[in-house]
């Protein structure tokens, strides 16, 4: 009966992951491509933005460049999440390879809500950056509770799977001399 339950809750969580991973990305590429190749119309539009102001296409792929690095973290994460439930709706449950995926996982939470504080705190410089003096912004720490939470949680995680890796090298351990 657990494991009949485990087994369905698992494929619940791994369709809501994969429609996650595809929606993340969807409205990723479908916002920030056009915003930064091609459509570069959109950045005269930005409140930030002043009027007239032309934004060279380097800059345009800065701006691009630092939201991939959190772009691919989020994804990782949610592909590393797919990993270890599937491992778990299997049966999977204190091996090498799920304690590895809970790790991996985690890592990728860390690195997803660091890259979201750090190119939120340097988008409104990047977008400002051909201003006037006037309306230029600088580089300020911004960040959102939902940022925090999920750095945090992806470091919990990580503790999670080291503590769960020592366990299972102690049980060894512990077989070994029985």
């Amino acid at each position: 009966m657990q494991n009949r339950l485990i087994s369905r809750l698992s494929l619940f969580l791994i369709a809501c992951f994969v429609g996650f991973v595809i929606m993340y990305l969807y409205r990723f590429f479908v916002g920030i491509i056009p915003f930064a190749f091609s459509a570069p119309e959109m950045w005269n539009t930005h409140w930030m933005v002043d009027k007239g102001v032309e934004i060279p296409m380097y800059w345009r792929i800065v701006f691009f460049a630092m939201w991939m690095f959190t772009v691919i973290a989020t994804a990782l994460m949610g592909c590393c999440a797919i990993w270890v439930v599937n491992l778990i709706r299997k049966g999977v449950y204190f091996e090498r390879r799920t304690i590895w995926g809970l790790g991996l996982l985690g890592l990728f939470g860390v690195l997803s809500g660091i890259g979201k504080i750090v190119g939120a705190s340097f988008e409104p410089w990047v977008i400002t950056r051909f201003n006037g003096a006037e309306t230029q912004r600088d580089i300020y720490f911004w960040y959102s509770s939902a940022d925090i939470g999920v750095t945090l949680i992806g470091a919990s995680v990580v503790l999670l799977a080291w503590v769960l890796r020592v366990a299972v090298l102690t049980d060894l351990e512990n077989k070994e001399f029985v």
